[in-house]
């Protein structure tokens, strides 16, 4: 009964912070976790930790998400945010409402030091449920306390 009411908890405050962003009705209906799939790239704009955001420079050239289906059905994250290679899983819930990125892994190549802490707060907060919002323009996926935008990339190939 606890984890329900947690649950429950969580899913108001992410809707109170969808209406209070200014967010139209229509755009939280349009955009669900399926519209990951849709697009080849997604930039990571920025990584925002309660009242701290962070916007990735644009030296950061390999800030980038992919979201995919495989043959046998499962959904996989890959992509680079810093400079190491980036894999993981998701589940979709709740009509598309709703994403679990599942712990991911990365490989283990040196990276300068704004790369590193990038990736630092990226690997430690981008885990758990997300409630997906957004707009034509982007797609912001809301956890707990870790917030992620992403926008389509400008490039073909992933």
């Amino acid at each position: 009964m606890k984890n329900f009411f947690q649950k429950f908890i969580f899913h108001l405050i992410a809707l109170a912070l969808c209406l209070d962003s200014g967010f139209a009705f229509q755009s939280l209906v349009a955009i669900n976790a399926y519209s990951l799939m849709s697009e080849s790239r997604w930039e990571v704009e920025s990584m925002q930790m309660g009242e701290y955001e962070f916007v990735i420079p644009n030296d950061v050239e390999n800030a980038y998400l992919t979201f995919s289906q495989s043959g046998s059905g499962q959904n996989n994250i890959s992509g680079i945010v810093g400079c190491n290679n980036y894999l993981s899983s998701f589940e979709i819930q709740g009509n598309g409402k709703y994403i679990t990125i599942l712990p991911g892994v990365l490989s283990k190549k040196m990276c300068d030091g704004i790369a590193m802490n990038i990736e630092t707060i990226f690997t430690k907060h981008f885990v758990g449920g997300f409630v997906v919002m957004g707009d034509e323009e982007s797609i912001t996926l809301v956890g707990k306390n870790f917030k992620i935008r992403l926008v389509p990339s400008l490039f073909d190939e992933p």
